[in-house]
């Protein structure tokens, strides 16, 4: 510990400005550089000495060097937030703070501790998720797993495997869940199986990591009547895009994407967004209706 506090005071001594000459590089400061790309030594920032042995082209590319040691979490992001994509790291990590903190000390010394030991943040190209990046891998598994407060509700930080990256063995059914796209199936009869639902998803071309009867959104409590989907790809299925409703023969079964509109969609007209007793009442929304025939339960519903 104390060998790695010196070499963190090395690297942010002040150097001078950038010479036309550059000098060549001493046994300890090679042996600082080689900890750092190997993970040893986590740092925001490239050491200062830099600037006198490598050129501004060459600094970047060490920064990028750097940044593969990184580790990555995510926190996922109620659809009510509404958070714009342009919030800079300093913004979004002040949203990091427990309901009541001035009563809930625990948790508040956790959200100062998250936001002391990230690097940065920034939101998902997709917007459903924050993903929060630490300047060392360890540093990340220090918070992987962990319950955390973001914008006064509880949540949990889970690992997030960039596109680039390999999977391991921290991809955990809980992380797939965090990175899928999900919806959820309302109102559906309680004489139609699970099977019929696979069949009907399937029949939609929807790429299912799994469904399970979803927990009442007041209660908590499981909803007989609710799927809960997880797809396989993280962006809405093309055939569901903008659809609020299936309607196959006389049933009729909501569509909620729930990840990205804070409300239900609308009985009356369809609508995706809108509370229910704001409806305009204005002719259904048609375009929003998918319209299957009865063949696409699969199966013969039992209706005993």
């Amino acid at each position: 510990m104390a060998a790695d506090r010196a070499a963190h005071a090395e690297c942010k001594a002040p150097c001078p400005a950038w010479t036309e000459s550059k000098r060549p590089p001493t046994v300890r400061e090679l042996d600082i550089l080689n900890a750092i790309l190997a993970g040893r030594l986590p740092l925001d920032n490239p050491p200062k000495f830099l600037k006198q042995i490598l050129s501004p082209l060459e600094i970047a590319l060490f920064s990028d060097q750097m940044r593969q040691q990184f580790g990555f979490l995510q926190v996922p992001i109620k659809a009510l937030a509404r958070l714009p994509a342009e919030m800079t790291s300093v913004s979004l990590g002040r949203l990091f703070f427990p309901m009541h903190a001035s009563a809930n000390h625990d948790a508040a010394k956790d959200c100062n501790a998250t936001r002391r030991d990230m690097h940065s943040c920034y939101i998902h190209p997709h917007g459903r998720k924050l993903i929060i990046q630490f300047n060392s891998k360890h540093k990340a598994s220090l918070w992987r797993d962990r319950q955390g407060s973001f914008l006064g509700h509880a949540t949990w930080l889970r690992h997030y495997r960039r596109p680039e990256d390999l999977p391991s063995s921290l991809d955990t059914e809980e992380t797939q869940k965090c990175m899928a796209y999900s919806f959820r199936l309302l109102n559906v009869p309680a004489h139609i199986k699970a099977t019929q639902i696979m069949h009907l998803l399937q029949h939609l071309e929807v790429g299912v990591t799994s469904t399970e009867v979803a927990q009442h959104m007041g209660s908590g409590e499981l909803d007989a009547n609710s799927y809960l989907v997880v797809t396989s790809t993280d962006t809405v299925p093309h055939t569901l895009e903008g659809k609020s409703r299936i309607v196959i023969g006389p049933t009729t079964i909501q569509l909620y994407h729930f990840q990205d509109y804070g409300n239900m969609p609308c009985l009356g007209c369809a609508d995706l967004d809108h509370q229910a007793e704001k409806c305009p009442k204005k002719p259904l929304q048609t375009a929003r209706v998918i319209t299957l025939p009865t063949t696409c339960w699969g199966i013969p519903m039992n209706t005993e």
